[in-house]
């Protein structure tokens, strides 16, 4: 369970990404799910959902893919990643065949037991009658037993590729390509890579909550318009609306991606962009908290010395609960809800 959201206007990007995972009933709420990636001719992150092993595996050998441009880069991660994949199935084969070969030997009479056999059941047989019915049985068990591992194998290989297709595991790239002049952005997976040609992307348990802000906030809006304040704005905003999907959460994280290169947020700018966003959405203090004073916010929180004790104090905090929690939209609206009703009854 995770989500991933971008955005672009063409020439610079805004990726962000939540940090929960649910692993035998526990969560964890710290996972780093964006890989940085740096190249003279591309930069930017990749994110995905799915296994975390997968995802893992990628986000942590970044150096050992290459190629002379973006969507080569992009081509050499699914490469590698189908290439694991190939390899865990394979593993998990043996493995199986290995239990089931283990278990099917039941059915088959070895030469030692055979002997113990003729001991029993030899009396009443003439002749060559007892080597005869013995080899009879060998035969009669030696097909049992091929059909039993032939079932059995069939069965656990149906079972896996069932939950590998229920349970995909998918990864976004988002990156500036030096040789192409613009911000490229990528899905690859299970069924190869794809070119994303939209200015906004979303992955995850969390992608419908987010498409749905997107979709409908960025109507008219030309987002080639966008400066990077602007993206970053919708983009946590968006994040927020992903929430409500069961498994997103967690201390966000922001990567911009120009021509300039990539830069992942400090957790500071992150934790105060995305608490502002969640009282400016839950209306918790409206009279201060406009758009217009969002867009300065941003602006200043990306570009500027960030002023976080005063940008604290419309919402109700002090600096260090400002910048060290991270409020999620439930809790924003369940702050605004309070007051506004309270406000009514008196």
């Amino acid at each position: 369970m995770t989500v991933g959201i971008a955005l672009t206007n063409g020439l610079d990007a805004v990726v962000m990404t939540d940090s929960r995972v649910s692993i035998h009933g526990r969560q964890s709420d710290s996972v780093n799910k964006m890989g940085e990636f740096s190249n003279p001719l591309y930069s930017g992150v990749v994110c995905g959902t799915g296994f975390g092993n997968l995802l893992e595996g990628i986000i942590k050998n970044m150096d050992a893919f290459s190629g002379d441009n973006l969507a080569e880069f992009v081509k050499c991660m699914n490469d590698s990643y189908i290439q694991t994949l190939v390899k865990r199935r394979d593993y998990y084969i043996l493995s199986v065949k290995a239990e089931i070969y283990r278990k099917a030997d039941l059915f088959l009479f070895d030469e030692s037991t055979m002997n113990e056999l003729k001991k029993y059941i030899g009396m009443g047989f003439k002749g060559d009658e007892l080597e005869r019915y013995m080899k009879q049985e060998v035969v009669s068990n030696k097909e049992k037993f091929d059909k039993y591992v032939e079932q059995e194998i069939k069965s656990f290989e149906q079972s896996y590729d069932k939950d590998k297709n229920n349970n995909p595991t998918s990864f976004m790239v988002v990156g500036f390509d030096m040789k192409v002049g613009k911000i490229g952005l990528f899905n690859f997976g299970d069924s190869g890579v794809y070119d994303i040609n939209s200015n906004h992307y979303e992955l995850g348990s969390g992608a419908d909550g987010a498409n749905f802000y997107l979709e409908s906030k960025l109507q008219g809006v030309d987002c080639r318009n966008l400066d990077t304040a602007g993206l970053a704005f919708f983009v946590v905003n968006a994040y927020h609306n992903a929430t409500i999907n069961h498994g997103v959460g967690g201390t966000p994280k922001i990567a911009i991606i120009s021509k300039e290169g990539t830069k992942v947020l400090d957790i500071e700018r992150t934790r105060a962009m995305t608490n502002i966003s969640g009282a400016y959405l839950s209306e918790f203090n409206p009279e201060v908290l406009t758009p217009e004073f969002m867009d300065i916010l941003f602006d200043r929180v990306l570009n500027g010395i960030p002023d976080y004790g005063n940008w604290a104090k419309p919402v109700g905090l002090d600096r260090d609960a400002f910048t060290t929690m991270y409020i999620p939209l439930s809790s924003w609206q369940e702050r605004a809800n309070n007051l506004r009703f309270k406000k009514d009854e008196e």
